[in-house]
């Protein structure tokens, strides 16, 4: 266990993660859900458009 005294760099880093307050880290998860679930409805609704200008191709082409 004589690296971390060697290196005060690597010690001093990991101890500011903990640090971060919980009403911090609280809304920092939340907005990291909401970037996730954002991504879902994008994804989602080009799924959806990329169908809906599928099927009006199809069908103006039947017509």
């Amino acid at each position: 266990m004589s690296s971390p005294s060697s290196r005060p760099g690597s010690s001093t880093s990991t101890s500011i993660r903990p640090t971060v307050p919980s009403w911090l880290r609280c809304p920092l998860l939340v907005c990291n859900q909401a970037r996730i679930y954002q991504l879902d409805f994008y994804l989602v609704g080009l799924v959806y458009y990329a169908f809906d200008t599928g099927a009006l191709l199809s069908t103006t082409v039947i017509l």
